[in-house]
């Protein structure tokens, strides 16, 4: 019987998050790595427990799952807006706002742009958690 796991980026972390790599460990050992230009990876395993650690950069998840015989599991990595996204996503609002209020105006109002600059500076940094989840779908064949 054939058993086994795979690896998939889900279609929105291919758009959207392309230059996030995510390395995959099973029992600690290395067995490969996912991103938008390798989005599936598909390892054949025998019938028991691992545990199953996905990295990306300073954040990771661990899972201990139980494969069966005559069972693929799917393992979806699904990244999630982090901290450092939001924080360039402001940073390029302000920057914009002040490009077009100069060229509209012709001159910059320090009001317009103190919202996003002030809420770049606010610590809500902890409620962003990981950077990704992982989702589990069992397949019997």
């Amino acid at each position: 019987m054939q058993n086994h796991l795979q690896f998939r980026l889900n279609k929105i972390g291919q758009a959207m998050f392309k230059a996030k790599k995510y390395e995959i460990r099973v029992n600690s050992s290395i067995i490969g790595e996912v991103d938008c230009q390798s989005p599936e990876l598909s390892q054949e395993f025998e019938a028991g427990k691992y545990t199953i650690e996905v990295f990306e950069n300073a954040h990771y998840i661990k899972k201990d799952i139980i494969l069966n015989a005559g069972q693929t599991q799917i393992i979806t990595i699904e990244p999630n807006l982090s901290y450092q996204a939001a924080a360039g996503f402001l940073m390029g609002l302000t920057i914009v706002m002040f490009i077009v209020k100069y060229l509209i105006v012709g001159k910059v109002s320090v009001s317009l742009i103190a919202l996003p600059v002030a809420l770049i500076f606010v610590p809500f940094k902890r409620k962003f958690g990981n950077s990704f989840d992982l989702t589990i779908k069992k397949i019997s064949i």
